[in-house]
């Protein structure tokens, strides 16, 4: 059985995972430069990334399953037995890449919502200088005010 498909789904999924790999470092450096308008622009641009994403790993479900109808829910992993040798290693070279670059864009994501915290930290930060600074104003004995006599109580333990 033939996996042309399954293996041009993967490699597709590659495509767009790299492509997101490179908005996400985009979108490091507009961080950087709070450039609000640029970020909205490629955020517009990553769903549409993952839009496509998501779609084609639909595609590589249905796939799997063809290939792997005996199994449940099976993985590229699964599969690879049923392939010609070939086949084998353009899947496990695509997968293996596919999976380098995930973990890439998971780190780089992370990356970017540390600088977006620190941004955010810095921004109330500096709201926080324009406000004005608060008075006590909590009870506070004067010494005008005549002394608590020793021995004496400010309760009324009668009552």
């Amino acid at each position: 059985m033939t996996a042309e498909k399954l293996i041009h789904t993967l490699e597709k999924l590659l495509k767009l995972h790299q492509s997101l790999l490179e908005l996400s470092i985009k979108k490091t450096e507009w961080i950087k430069q709070g450039d609000i308008d640029s970020l909205k622009q490629i955020m517009k641009d990553e769903q549409v990334h993952i839009a496509a994403i998501q779609k084609l790993e639909q595609v590589r479900m249905d796939e799997t399953n063809k290939l792997c109808p005996a199994l449940d829910r099976p993985s590229v992993q699964d599969c690879l037995s049923e392939l010609a040798e070939n086949e084998q290693t353009r899947m496990k070279n695509a997968t293996s890449q596919l999976t380098d670059v995930v973990f890439k864009i998971k780190d780089q994501n992370t990356l970017n919502q540390q600088l977006l915290h620190q941004s955010m930290q810095f921004i109330h930060f500096s709201l926080s200088l324009f406000q004005p600074v608060k008075e006590n104003f909590n009870y506070e004995r004067t010494a005008q005010k005549t002394p608590i006599k020793s021995g004496s109580s400010l309760f009324n333990s009668k009552a």
